[in-house]
């Protein structure tokens, strides 16, 4: 072009207005492909998305970015792209009473005091790294005169909000209403129900699935806070929404620390299995009633042909579930033969809900721990119609993952059998067989939880003391 242009002006003794238009065009544009080629190849990082809020919180659009070296910007690699967590930065508690409230018993309220402090340290840690490097991105390294940009301002907005806002603690008051807003047929049982831990059971579930967060027992004392954020994915292109905990027993996920998103699948499937462990307890109960009202019931034996086992129409395992219902009425017909206060009246309705309790809890849960069995459940249940699911789509909709990818599960161990693995965690001064166990990440051998606090329970109590806080 500017040979041409040349070559005009020595013939004609000037250039043409309409050459002039064209070498000024063509000149602009040359300057606007080296502008962009320049911005392209000085760019360090990719930019991070601003704050998106749920449910009243910061969920940050995160990526991981790594830090600000001393080398040449122009050749610095671009940082790694790391979806968002799906699970929302929010602390989540349960008890009979709100401690924050009573400040009662104060061992428990200074323990979630402490988690809760943990938390909000390392949040506000790591928004502040977040910040910084947006800042080093937008402006430079050596740039001193930063300018507010969109991303502060939201940062600064939200920063302003109500600080409890980033936890939720539910008494029993608050269990209720979650259940009858997420799982309204739970109410009643939750309600019925007598068992303490098994009331946790229904109402961290129900919590997490209808908001998400971070669930802890408050007896649970942190060593270092765990946030998904922060830990090494097994798939890094896969987002985290439910992290859990294996026990050593096997076949259970111990549920002292759980975090899932909002509307966790496997929470869902969870809570449905609850449902169908009260149900047929209610209905196997009520079957068993209506036998001891036939006269003289104690003098025939139950077997599988005498006993109405429709009431066992939940039951995934009748033939198994059906003995157990045989041994429990069989277990209360031999003791009212012996005492006639067995056969009739409030007794003997007591003593077959015991019974039947006792038994149903053995064949469906083995031994009693109904939230760490059905939650692993529901888990493998997921599992496998995640896999079905891939199987048969074969298409744009078989490259969701394995339903692995995107849980994160944790373990637990006793530090007294493993005294040269975790030299740095000291064990606790406490009396009972559970004060040194520990929650820990199986990748780096790091400890984030002993799983009981000293004094709080008779699982692992002060020194000379018969009695935790959580039994008073």
């Amino acid at each position: 072009m500017r040979t041409i242009a040349f070559n005009e002006e020595r013939r004609t003794g000037g250039l043409r207005p309409t050459t002039v238009l064209v070498v000024f065009v063509s000149t602009i544009l040359w300057l606007q492909q080296q502008l962009i080629h320049l911005a392209i190849s000085s760019s360090t990082h990719t930019p991070i998305n601003t704050m998106s809020l749920s449910n009243n919180l910061r969920v940050p659009n995160r990526e991981r970015v790594s830090p600000p070296t001393a080398t040449n910007n122009a050749t610095s690699p671009m940082s790694p792209m790391i979806p968002p967590s799906t699970i929302p930065r929010r602390l989540i508690f349960t008890y009979k009473t709100n401690l924050l409230t009573t400040q009662q018993p104060q061992l428990l309220h200074d323990n979630v005091q402490d988690t809760i402090a943990m938390y909000r340290q390392e949040w506000a840690r790591r928004d502040e790294l977040e910040q910084r490097q947006r800042q080093d991105t937008s402006w430079g390294d050596n740039n001193d005169d930063h300018e507010p940009t969109l991303v502060d301002v939201v940062d600064d907005d939200n920063n302003n909000k109500e600080e409890d806002s980033d936890v939720w603690f539910l008494d029993n008051n608050d269990c209720r209403q979650v259940l009858h807003r997420v799982k309204p047929a739970l109410e009643r049982f939750f309600l019925a129900e007598t068992s303490g831990s098994f009331k946790s059971d229904l109402c961290r579930v129900a919590a997490l699935y209808e908001q998400g967060g971070y669930y802890m027992d408050i007896d649970m004392k942190a060593v270092r806070p765990f946030v998904i954020d922060s830990v090494k994915r097994h798939v890094p292109s896969t987002p985290i929404g439910f992290v859990t905990v294996a026990m050593t027993t096997g076949n259970a996920f111990f549920q002292s620390f759980l975090a899932a998103e909002p509307k966790s699948g496997i929470l869902e499937k969870a809570l449905d299995k609850m449902l169908d462990f009260y149900q047929e307890k209610e209905q196997v109960t009520q079957a068993a009633l209506q036998l001891i009202k036939q006269p003289n019931w104690w003098t025939t034996p139950f077997n599988m042909t005498t006993l109405p086992l429709q009431a066992l129409t939940v039951s995934e395992d009748k033939e198994r579930h059906g003995a157990a219902f045989v041994s429990a009425m069989e277990t209360l017909r031999k003791a009212a033969i012996q005492a006639p206060e067995f056969r009739t009246g409030q007794v003997v309705k007591l003593s077959i809900e015991t019974y039947v309790d006792t038994y149903h809890s053995q064949c469906r849960i083995g031994g009693g721990l109904m939230g760490p069995v059905l939650l692993y459940q529901a888990y493998v249940e997921a599992r496998e119609e995640r896999l079905q699911h891939r199987v048969k789509s074969q298409g744009l909709e078989s490259q969701l993952g394995p339903l692995e990818d995107s849980v994160f599960v944790l373990h637990e161990v006793n530090l007294d059998h493993v005294p040269q693995r975790f030299t740095a965690i000291p064990p606790q001064d406490g009396d009972g067989d559970y004060c040194n166990y520990v929650v820990f990440d199986k990748a780096d051998d790091v400890v984030y939880f002993y799983s009981r606090l000293v004094g709080a329970s008779d699982k692992c109590l002060f020194p000379g003391h018969d009695s935790g806080a959580m039994d008073q």
